[in-house]
């Protein structure tokens, strides 16, 4: 796991199955809230008049890497991204401290995107009571925080002995983690005798994707842009190089399995 920030506080190593960070680290949300409340005031900052690459415009626009973008437009493209933008040119990743002048607003887009990063490891979760981090031992899904709130640790809501499971890495069917490697088969369109998983995690960004035209067993992530077999999982050249395979032809004889492996973690395995 890459380091995070000094404005971001990580979960700590403890001896309990579920480990805190301190108390008064800030929530998501209340980054979130911070960075969207100062957002048209820091970009006032850094306007200059120039023709937006997106609109055409001629009016107040943002020095954005290889482009000049409108405020209206750089704003909802950074809102799109949730602050983790590429260069609308060069497809890079944006370079916070080239565009705004701020050195405390860029720190807290730092804070937010280090902790949403926190938060996609399967072993890292935060309370909604008190918003503390927490990393997980044991992988069990019951666990309960230093508030005192009793919940499952990876789809975040109240526990309930008679709907949940103390397992590892899932309370049960209804489990985000448990929805993310699951999937129904789907007749194919061109070919009844041909099934299609109705939905898949992409391998690439974990965002979960539905199968959704029937036509190609090649689908495109909405996230990450990433275009991969439903079956086998590869990129849509590594799977036509390795299996000989097409859009309509099977590539291997059943689908690959998805599994709690796959995500990444604080801990590895």
């Amino acid at each position: 796991m890459r380091s995070t920030s000094p404005n971001t506080t990580s979960p700590t190593t403890a001896t309990s199955s579920c480990c805190y960070a301190s108390s008064h680290c800030y929530h998501q949300d209340a980054l979130h809230t911070i960075v969207l409340r100062q957002l048209d005031k820091e970009l006032d900052k850094v306007t200059s008049t120039a023709d937006c690459s997106c609109c055409f415009e001629h009016t107040d626009c943002v020095k954005v890497c290889c482009a000049w973008m409108c405020k209206e437009d750089f704003r909802s493209y950074l809102l799109s991204k949730e602050f983790e933008a590429p260069c609308i040119v060069c497809s890079k990743a944006l370079v916070l401290e080239d565009i705004f002048k701020s050195r405390e607003y860029v720190a807290t887009l730092k804070a937010l995107n280090d902790e949403k990063r926190l938060l996609k490891n399967l072993d890292c979760q935060r309370c909604l009571d008190c918003g503390i981090l927490m990393s997980n031992e044991t992988m069990l899904s019951q666990q309960t925080c230093e508030c005192g709130r009793e919940f499952c640790f990876f789809c975040n809501r109240s526990w309930n002995n008679a709907t949940m499971n103390n397992a590892q890495n899932s309370c049960g069917k209804t489990c985000v983690y448990e929805i993310l490697v699951s999937f129904e088969l789907e007749d194919f369109h061109y070919k009844r005798d041909m099934k299609l998983p109705s939905q898949r995690t992409c391998p690439r960004c974990f965002i979960l994707g539905l199968y959704d035209d029937c036509i190609n067993k090649y689908q495109t992530c909405i996230s990450c842009k990433f275009t991969f077999c439903f079956l086998c999982l590869e990129g849509q050249s590594e799977c036509v190089r390795k299996y000989k395979s097409t859009y309509d032809h099977n590539c291997v004889s059943s689908p690959v399995p998805q599994n709690y492996d796959m995500f990444p973690r604080l801990v590895s395995l």
